[in-house]
This record gives structure tokens, sequence and C-alpha cells, in this order.
């Protein structure tokens, strides 16, 4: 940007100074769009114009700059702009523009920048490895899209409309699908997603795609953005009240009727309340502002995302909320990140990441969680002699070396008497954990001054000076006695852990030196005070530390409903080799899986984790069996999603599927196509079978047929892969089946021509399929 002209020359300082802000501002409210209808209205060269939609610094100051050396814009007139800005029909912009100008910026300019400076600060300065603090990037350089899927009603253009009470898994190609009214039209959305799986990075991805007006996000269209981190709000219960002390500076003269004002009346607000889970107040329904915003009772038409640890979900959602869960990393995001964060245009150092990552099957499973990918893959960059891990505890035990050396390494650090330890033993921090995470309310973030007190200053400087500790100052509200109720706002300062897994860490070295002393009875309480679905860590950790423990562990678990599988997880935290995971695994795995729908989540997730581990580790996987699981395949035909949410991805080694009854619903040509397709890159399936009620086999222009369909047929589908093979082996009949049809002769005859137009019907949709899939497909209706 020019900084100085003939045409400023002889102008005051004070006006040569309201110059040079007015250009900052006009720079920031300049899209690409803008700039470049106003370079063709001012008949810019077609060079200047390539220049200016090709310009990835700052295309805004570019413009400003050959605006001012044309004349369209000088320090007393800007009246060619405001022509120019009238004839496109931009009026909003003009009449912004022209009040800048005159020195009266409005409040909803001022608001607004306001807000984009604050989110500047968030989504410019991310630190993918705490204690490495010189690297430092945005978060659009790191930002992979993970695993997104929806459940809920309002899935527009997506799947057929659902039924009842039940909520089918929509897969999402983009976080940008969120925001899209076209996608998802309800007004408000709970995204929710387990530790690590980038939440809080999907609320800073959004909050940049709108400070940048980006061409490609639908948020390019909306007026206010408010992202509010709920953990700082401390007593707060106003939500602009919040706005005004958390997200504007502390020159801003904008009062809380102010911005109450500027928000009922934009055309279009998006509001992020991000961290449900750490909100101190969410059990104030009826006096917290924000509360009432997520059940609906505040600011209905405003969109609203709610994100949230999968375990604690708010109790008072709006009737329409539709529920989005982020489902991690799979291996073409890994890829993609190594590739954008560390191994930009180094295709050797990517090759050897990823040899590491897939070395190790639990490591490549635990890689799904995006913090373990992006930690592994930033230390795995930084250091060339990492060598691959066959536990989890292995890999963050190696984690947490790492910040603890960079640390003692750091230049004018004198030695401490810890320093000896690889990782420093705190039994007094490791209690404190244990019974924060495990009591009836579960405790992750503590004022500064009681964890201190607790833990020591030594632990507590430590914690702070490796990254692993961080301190937030959040806002009290005090009144004072004898007073009537005039608040006033005191800051003070809160702990939390850099993530939960880290405090988990803590927690697990103190049940493992417990299980490896106490008495079984003694021991047992501790245990039953572990929810495993919620902290699955606490127990696998604890497993890796302590040899003693894990087999008292394991062993308790092995006792407890669902706990088999799970344990077997727990099992691979002491193996020393891959090789010893791959042997568990076979032993695992020689009868098949079964997977219910009264399964509980625990378990149906840890027979996915050990499924995933076999198909990566090409172990044989005789047969999966999904009863009453109701399964859909997501539109990417990658995944079969369970009706629990889970989703079971491609299995290349598996040998049998069978889908036992979808659950007495309607199954569509689509859906029976999808699981075909499904099923075809499964690339050493030799049998499908669809055990139930097919109760909607459609025959185009035979709508009574289609009825007796509806009430009679069961069927059983095999499918065989054939590629490379030259004869196809022939499956075994069905006997279950016939007992069912037997039922179903019960209720109606059944005829050769509805049987023929069935075969018939699930034979056109199975060809194409199979004409892709290069499989041959054979069906039997009873």
């Amino acid at each position: 940007m020019a900084n100085t002209s003939p045409a400023t020359e002889n102008l005051s300082d004070n006006t040569k100074m309201h110059f040079v802000r007015f250009k900052v501002r006009l720079a920031e409210l300049l899209t690409t769009d803008i700039i470049l209808s106003l370079a063709t209205f001012f008949m810019f060269s077609p060079a200047k114009i390539d220049e200016l939609r090709h310009a990835k610094n700052s295309p805004g100051q570019l413009m400003v700059s050959l605006m001012e050396e044309r004349g369209q814009i000088k320090p007393n007139d800007i009246s060619p702009l405001l022509i120019a800005l009238d004839k496109l029909e931009l009026h909003g912009l003009r009449t912004t523009l022209h009040r800048i100008f005159q020195g009266s910026e409005d409040k909803t300019c001022l608001f607004v920048r306001y807000l984009k400076t604050f989110y500047k600060q968030l989504y410019s300065k991310i630190h993918p490895i705490a204690y490495i603090r010189e690297q430092v990037y945005c978060v659009n350089d790191l930002f992979v899209e993970g695993g997104i899927e929806m459940h809920g009603r309002y899935n527009k253009g997506r799947k057929r409309p659902l039924e009842g009470c039940r909520m089918e898994a929509v897969t999402l190609k983009s976080y940008r699908d969120v925001f899209n009214n076209d996608i998802i039209s309800s007004k408000r959305i709970l995204l929710e997603g387990d530790p690590g799986y980038g939440k809080s990075t999907f609320a800073l991805q959004a909050s940049y795609d709108w400070c940048i007006a980006s061409d490609s996000s639908p948020l390019k269209g909306v007026d206010i953005f408010i992202l509010l981190p709920l953990r700082l709000l401390g007593d707060i219960l106003s939500i602009c009240l919040a706005i005004k002390l958390i997200l504007m500076p502390g020159e801003s003269k904008l009062t809380e009727e102010d911005i109450m004002e500027i928000l009922i009346n934009s055309r279009c607000v998006v509001m992020i309340l991000d961290g449900y889970d750490e909100y101190p107040n969410k059990n104030i329904f009826d006096q917290s502002e924000m509360m009432k915003v997520i059940a609906g009772n505040m600011f209905a038409d405003f969109k609203v995302i709610t994100c949230t640890r999968s375990a604690y979900l708010p109790n008072n959602l709006d009737v329409e909320t539709v529920k989005v869960r982020l489902t991690g990393f799979d291996n073409n995001a890994r890829d993609e990140y190594i590739r954008r964060a560390v191994a930009v245009n180094n295709n050797q150092a990517a090759r050897r990441i990823n040899d590491l990552l897939t070395k190790s099957p639990v490591l490549s499973d635990i890689c799904q969680v995006p913090l373990f990918c992006v930690m592994f893959v930033h230390i795995s960059n930084e250091e060339e002699s990492v060598v691959s891990f066959a536990s989890v505890t292995s890999l963050f035990s190696h984690i947490l070396t790492c910040f603890y050396e960079h640390m003692r390494t750091k230049p004018g650090r004198d030695r401490q008497p810890n320093d000896l330890c690889i990782i420093p033993d705190y039994p007094k921090l490791n209690k404190l954990l244990f019974e924060a995470l495990t009591g009836n309310n579960q405790q992750i973030v503590w004022q500064k001054n009681d964890f201190k007190n607790n833990v020591g200053d030594v632990c507590y400087n430590e914690l702070i000076a490796i990254g692993i500790l961080i301190e937030d100052d959040i806002l009290k509200v005090n009144y004072k006695p004898g007073m009537a109720a005039v608040p006033f706002f005191q800051q003070t300062t809160v702990v939390r852990f850099y993530h939960k897994l880290f405090a988990e860490w803590y927690a697990a070295s103190y049940l493992s030196k417990c299980a490896g002393r106490m008495f079984p009875l003694w021991l047992r309480n501790k245990f039953e005070k572990i929810n495993p679905v919620n902290l699955q860590f606490v127990f696998r950790f604890a497993c890796g530390l302590n040899k003693k423990a894990s087999s008292r562990i394991i062993k308790y678990l092995k006792e407890t409903e669902d706990g088999q599988y799970f344990a077997s997880l727990c099992i691979f935290e002491q193996v020393g080799e891959a090789d010893e995971v791959v042997a568990i695994v076979k032993d695992l795995l020689i009868g098949g899986v079964i997977m219910r729908s009264t399964d509980s989540r625990l378990l149906q997730r840890s027979k996915i984790q050990i499924l995933d581990i076999a198909a990566k580790s090409d172990i044989r996987i005789p047969c999966v069996s999904l009863e009453l699981c109701s399964p859909t395949v997501d539109e990417s035909g990658l995944n079969l999603i369970l009706h629990s949410g889970l989703s079971l991805s491609i299995l290349s080694s598996l040998q049998k599927l069978w889908i036992s009854d979808i659950n007495n619903r309607r199954l569509t040509n689509e859906e029976f196509a999808t699981i075909l397709t499904y099923s075809s890159q499964c690339t050493n399936l030799k049998e499908l079978r669809c055990r139930g009620t097919c109760q909607r086999v459609n025959l185009p222009g035979e709508p009574e047929l289609d009825a007796r369909v509806n009430c009679l047929v069961h069927f059983a589908i095999i499918i065989a892969n054939v590629a490379g093979k030259k004869d196809l082996v022939s499956p075994k009949h069905p006997r279950k089946v016939q007992q069912q049809v037997r039922k179903a002769h019960l209720m109606r005859e059944r005829t050769e021509e509805v049987q023929g137009s069935v075969a018939e019907a699930i034979d056109e949709i199975a060809g194409s399929i199979s004409h892709e899939a290069n499989i041959q497909v054979r069906t039997y209706i009873y």
C-alpha cells in the first residue's frame, strides 16, 4: 500500500492518518468477488485483473494501492469508488465505507471489526505441539477434513426422510456442510466428538472462513459470527455481557444493549458455543442465557452450533436439534496432514512417517484420533530416530519424554533433581487427577491457587514450563455485601491440561500403583469408579505402566458386562512387539465377530477397533455378523454405519458378512445397492448374506405386486468375489431363512409370479454393482 503520494503531500497529519485508517478498513472489507467486480468496472488491464485474482497475500491491500494510484480514492474524495459500488448494487458496502470515510463508522461495522481482530489472534497462533512454541501456524495451514457424520431429520437432498425416532447416519463431505442450509436446515446443531477429535479446531477454521469471506464457504454471507469459548465465562450468565467481556477489546464503548441490538437486527447470525462440557453453569437452565440459546428459547432464528465431548451431551436440547459427530482421521486425512504440515514438498519424509505409522497396527488405529496423529507426526518429523510403537502407552510415554527433554535442554535452565527421571513421578498430582476424573462430577478445570497448593510449586512450575498445563483468565461476578446486587467483575486464573489425555496419563499412574499393591476388595472399589467409555485410556495406560496392575485390571474387565473385547485392547499395552499384537488378534477372531444392537457402545467400539487392527495387519477375519444393527452405508460407500452411530470401515481381509434381520423396516433398492457397493470393496469377501424382511423391493409399474412382495419376501444373497478366479464356489443353502419364510406363508400365499419378480428386481440392482466391481451375484428367494 502506498505510503505517500502527491495527493497527500499538503494535507494535515490528522487527515493523512484518517486516510491510512480508512485504507486499512477498506482492504479488510473487500472480498475477492468485489475486488474483481471493481477491477472490471474501473477497466483494469487483464494482467492486473489476473494479478488480483491470484494474489495469495492481502489482495485487498493490493486493490487499495491500485485504486489510490489511479485516483479512485483520495484523502478528501472517494466518490469514484462510491459510484462504482452503487452501479454494482453493493449498497450495503457503499453505506459502510461512506460512514467510515466520514469518521462515523456505525456500531455494527465496529462490532464486526472487533470480532475479526479477536478471532485472528486465535486462529493465527496454533501450536500443534505445546512445547515447540517457536512453531506457529495459521489454522488454515494445518486444517484437514476428518470424518464427519450427521444424525437427524434435517438432511435435505442427502437421504430419504427418516422414519419414526430412527436417526440414520449420513456422512458429510466437508465441515462446511454443517453451515450449509441446503444440507442442514435446522437452526440447532450439536457437534460432538471424543477428546482429541478436533472440535475446537473445527470452530477456529470456521472463524477463519468467516473472517476472510472465502468464496467457497457458506459463511461468506453471514453478517455476524460469534465464537464463545464457554470455559472462560465463569459466572457470566448474560450472553451479550459474555460477548462484551470476552470478545470485545478493552477500549470498546459498545454496551450490552448495543450488542443485543446489533444481533437482533442482523440478517444472518451464526453462533458457536465451544466447550459445553467445560461450561461451569450448564446446570442453571433457568438463569443462564447460554443454556436458553442451546434449548432454542433464545435467538431461535440464529444458527447455533454447540460443541461438546460425546460423554457430556446437554439434556435440554431443542427438539429440532441435529447431531453431528466428528469421527477422526482416515488414511487419506492422515496423509494429507503429513504433507501439509510437516513434509511439504518432501516425499521422502512423508514416506518415512507413513512407514512408522503402518508398522504398528495399534499405532495406526490410535492415530485415527487427530490429536494423537498430529503429535506423532510432528515429533517424528523433529526426530528422525523415532521408531514405531507397539502400544498406546509406549507412544504417549515417548510424547511426554519429548515434552520434558525439550524443557531440560532450553538455554539458561539449571539442572533439577527430577531431571534424572525421564518422566518425573508426582504422587500428589497423580492422586488429585484420579479423584478429579473419577468423581461424580468430573473435574477438568481448577482454580490456580488450589491446584498449586495440592501438587506443590515444583510440580506446578514444571507442568507450566513444558506446556502440559495451561492458565486461563476467566471472569467472576462478585457482589458487595450489604449493597443492592450491583455486580462487578474480577479476573481469576484457572488451570486446565493442554488436553484431557494428559490428565488421564497421570490418573493412570496413580491407578497402576494402586492396582499393583492394594487388596482386591479395595482395588475393586477403585476400578468401579472408572467408566471405560469415557476414560478408556486410564485403564489402557495403567496396564502399560505396570505388569502386575495389568493382570488385575484385565481380570476385572473380563468379569464386567461387555468387558471382554475392551480387556483385549488393554492386553495390547503389555506387548513389546507388533507381532505379539497380531497373534492376540488372530486368537480373538477365530470364531468371527458378532455385533448385536443390544451391545453397549463400549463393546461395539472395542470390537470395531480390533477388526480395524486385523484389516490393517492383513489378518483373516472369518465372519462378521450384524444382528439387528440396522446398518446403512454412507455416501462414500466406504463405511457401514450401525444404528449406534459407530461405523465399520472397509475390511479388506473379511471373508463373510452376515446382516441379520434389517429390523423390520423398509429396505429400498438404493440401500440394497449401497450394501452391495460396500461389500464389493472388501476385496477378500466371499459371501454376503442379508436375512430379514424385505418390506419394499420396488417393482416399477406393478403396485399391486409390490404390495404383496412387501408382506412376503425374505431373502438371502450370496456374493462371491471372482476377480482372478475361474470358478465360483457354490453357496450353502441358508436354513434359517426357510423357517422364517414358512411363517410368512401362513400370512399370505406367495405365487411364482411374485417370486420371479422379486428375483428379477434384486438381480437388476445387483447387476450394475457386480459389473463395476468384478463380482458375481447369485440370488435365492424362498
